[in-house]
């Protein structure tokens, strides 16, 4: 009995692992070809297809070859099986026979779905093929137009889009001249079972003053029209214009002929072949107005090319007329600038210099401020289109702060782009200001700083702006000389002395110690301050240290509030790493990490702690206890301050 009921289980379990996979098999054909059946096979893209082939595979061959192995167990489990009372001792039994049909099932199943693939995968190959016949058939159409009567449309579109006044402004016509060819062109799709066509035309031109930075003049780039006022953001003269004020702009005008589209002589025709809302295939031309009238024109490249080296855009230039501009140039700091940071002199001893390229013995003028400005000053380039040169007029016209040069290249009747650089004179060397302290200074942890600015001659004028690379605090003392570690915020011109340990530095009694502060701008003017203190703190003072300005008191106005207070002590300064903020007994700010929470002054000698809990305060009362000390060791119960406050959150 119980080999009969082991034979059954073992038997029922192998059949149901066969069954299964057979169903698991159904399941995954159709969820390979789901994708298929949602979105129309034929035109799913081929590069789609060919990816899905071996997450295909897998799908498919998984159960075929789980199946295969259970089948095959199976009947050598009913071959080698002792209990053989249910078995027929001769022939094939019905058993194995639908073991065997099972089996052949799967195999044949995968194979038909695998052949349905590369059914799917051929048509789409096919459908391809077709597209690109299609397209090519247009393109050689498409060079029976020309160029000023290509436009974007739509075959999907009444009139293809395509409605207006069309050719010549003296010789208008209300209809399309060319809507033959593109009716012919919808027919052709129509026929390889296509649904609609789209062009799309981008307008380009050479990018001659390298515009994109990429060093190369002979690469094209796209009119560009940021702001919509359809005027090319680089070049002002490509723009679109409705010269016969029709509401459109496929006309022709003016002498020799132009198009009120932008003037750029080259387009990019974008072709799109669409089935059932699906793009099927993309492809692209590009044409010019050249080959229609044999007529070169600077905006498709027959143009003169001008490129500006030196200066750069944005670059910075500098003054020697006065002493302290030279004093102040020819100072000698600890610190060297940057390899990366240049300026370039301009002034009457040694004007700005213009060097860059363009064609051989082209004729260049410099204007400045505007390309509608007089010409300040002339070169023609060598046989190579080098040049380099010293613009006299132009430098005694620069103005303080920002400066617009504009140059253009002249050769026969062709010119180039004006090619624009933005720079910046600075004529007023930095100066170093409100340093502090000088003199004898109560506290052995004094807030050593400065204030370095850069102001112009002339207000609201730009400048180069402090370079903090050059910045140095160096000190003499009598623990010896160094440089100092610093911080600068370059939005106050702050420069101070931090000790990475102590926030601030700490000195000894009586100690006097001698600051410099050396600071530069990018003009590579320099400056450099002297002065010096003395620590001496009374020994004996009182007075513990005052804690004011204590805030929230009473109802917080805000939670999580911010909790701050004022510690100050004259006689002898604040230690600053005996600070010690509690928050309802817990310990919240302490030497730790005082840095964060701590703002130095100083006048008077102290500072401010400011914390800001990181999650909001629980309804109710909540009490602060700030904990301070002076540096003065008598009396001793004079020396730490600890004040109590609370306050209420609502």
């Amino acid at each position: 009995m119980r080999e009969e009921v082991r034979f059954k289980i073992i038997f029922s379990v192998l059949i149901f692992t066969l069954l299964v996979n057979l169903i698991f098999l159904l399941f995954k054909i159709y969820d390979a070809f789901k994708i298929f059946i949602e979105k129309d096979a034929v035109f799913i893209p081929l590069n789609y297809l060919i990816l899905l082939k071996n997450e295909f595979i897998k799908k498919i061959f998984t159960p075929i070859i789980a199946g295969i192995i259970a089948g095959v167990i199976l009947l050598l489990f009913l071959k080698f099986s002792r209990y053989k009372k249910y078995k027929r001792k001769e022939g094939f039994g019905l058993i194995e026979t639908f073991i065997s049909l099972t089996i052949l099932a799967l195999v044949t199943v995968g194979m038909l779905a695998y052949l349905q693939y590369g059914m799917l995968l051929n048509i789409k190959a096919k459908e391809i093929n077709y597209a690109v016949r299609v397209t090519d058939v247009f393109i050689s159409k498409l060079d029976s137009i020309p160029y000023p009567y290509v436009f974007s449309c739509d075959s999907n579109e009444e009139n293809f889009g395509l409605n207006g006044t069309f050719g010549p402004v003296t010789n208008q016509t209300s209809t399309y001249p060319y809507l033959g060819i593109l009716e012919e062109f919808k027919n052709l799709i129509k026929n390889y079972g296509f649904t609609r066509f789209k062009i799309t035309t981008y307008f380009l031109l050479r990018d001659l003053s390298d515009l994109d930075g990429d060093g190369l003049i002979t690469d094209l780039r796209n009119f560009t029209d940021e702001n919509s006022d359809l005027i090319d953001d680089y070049d002002p003269e490509i723009k679109y214009e409705d010269y016969n004020k029709d509401a459109d702009y496929y006309d022709i005008f003016g002498e020799p002929e132009q198009t009120e589209e932008p003037n750029t002589h080259l387009k990019k025709v974008v072709i799109k072949i669409y089935r059932k809302a699906q793009l099927v295939y993309t492809t692209s031309k590009i044409i010019s107005w050249e080959k229609y009238t044999g007529v070169e024109s600077k905006a498709s490249g027959a143009e003169l090319k001008l490129v500006i080296t030196q200066p750069p855009e944005n670059g910075i230039l500098y003054a020697l007329t006065t002493e302290e501009q030279i004093n102040s140039h020819n100072l000698s700091i600890t610190k060297e600038y940057p390899e990366d940071v240049v300026a370039y002199r301009a002034d009457p001893s040694s004007p700005l210099q213009l060097i860059g390229t363009t064609d051989p013995l082209a004729n260049i003028e410099w204007r400045l401020g505007g390309t509608d400005t007089p010409t300040l000053d002339t070169v023609i380039a060598d046989n190579s289109g080098d040049f380099n040169f010293f613009a006299f007029n132009l430098t005694a016209n620069l103005n303080e702060g920002e400066n617009l040069i504009y140059g253009i290249a002249l050769k026969d009747e062709y010119s180039s782009p004006w090619s624009k650089r933005r720079v910046i004179l600075d004529i007023n060397p930095p100066a170093i200001e409100q340093e502090t302290p000088t003199g004898v200074v109560k506290t052995l942890q004094p807030l050593i700083e400065a204030v370095i600015v850069d102001e112009p001659v002339g207000e609201g004028n730009e400048t180069s702006g402090i370079c903090p690379d050059v910045i140095t605090i160096k000190y003499e003392s009598g623990s010896g000389v160094g440089i100092a570690t610093h911080t600068f915020d370059s939005s106050t011109g702050k420069v101070r002395w931090i000790d990475s340990e102590k926030f601030l530095p700490v000195f000894t009694q009586g100690e006097e110690v001698i600051v410099t502060i050396e600071a530069g701008d990018y003009a590579l003017y320099k400056v450099s301050k002297t002065f010096s203190f003395k620590c001496l703190i009374d020994s004996i003072d009182n007075s513990p240290p005052v804690v004011s300005e204590k805030s929230p008191v009473g109802v917080a106005s805000s939670n999580p509030p911010l909790i701050s207070c004022k510690v100050f002590d004259n006689q002898s300064g604040i230690d600053i790493q005996s600070i010690i903020l509690e928050l309802d007994g817990n310990e919240v700010v302490n030497s730790s990490n005082i840095t964060e929470y701590y703002s130095p002054i100083s006048n008077p000698i102290g500072g401010y702690i400011n914390y800001l809990p990181s999650t909001p305060l629980s309804q109710g009362e909540h009490s602060v206890t700030v904990k301070v000390s002076h540096w003065a060791e008598n009396p001793s119960d004079k020396k730490e301050r600890i004040e109590t406050w609370s306050f209420n959150v609502p």
